[in-house]
This record gives C-alpha cells, sequence and structure tokens, in this order.
C-alpha cells in the first residue's frame, strides 16, 4: 500500500542537516529504513540497521524514489544439499 501524496514522503528534517556537513567519504547512520530516498542523497554511504546489523549502501541514481529497506537483505540465505542421486 502506498503512502497518500498529501502526507508527503517520509523523511527527517536531521538527516538532510547531517549531509550539509558530511564529507561524501564519510558515512551517516541510520536507524529506521522507511525513510524515501531523495535526489540529494546521491554519491553518499549511508549505513542502514537491518535489525541485526549496519548494512553499507552506496546511493546512485536508479535508488532516488525508493525505500533504504528495498535494498537491505533482513532474511538469512539457506543453502541446501545437492542431492546425490544425480
Amino acid at each position: 500500500m502506498t503512502r497518500s501524496v498529501w502526507k508527503m514522503p517520509m523523511s527527517k528534517s536531521k538527516i538532510f542537516k547531517a549531509l550539509f556537513f558530511l564529507n561524501k567519504h564519510n558515512t551517516l547512520l541510520l536507524w529506521s529504513s522507511n525513510y524515501v530516498i531523495f535526489p540529494s542523497f546521491i554519491g553518499y554511504t549511508f549505513n542502514v540497521y537491518n535489525g541485526k546489523n549496519y548494512v553499507s549502501l552506496f546511493i546512485n541514481e536508479n535508488m532516488v524514489g525508493f525505500k533504504f529497506k528495498d535494498f537491505l537483505v533482513t532474511k538469512k540465505r539457506i543453502f541446501r544439499k545437492q542431492s546425490s542421486y544425480e
């Protein structure tokens, strides 16, 4: 379900203030992954919390408009053994 247009995209003004004083080589820690990626985030690296640890995300042009959680893996991958009946 999408967010209503009149509510505006979810973000915090603290992120924009931090980007103003941040170098492109430093990273910014985000606890919430529900924030929308804006065009002013291009070229910056964010460390986003996925529930267990922080995952580093470098933002490029193709990510604008999506949320940070769309690029995080939160489930552990299951490896199954190959069957020996080939």
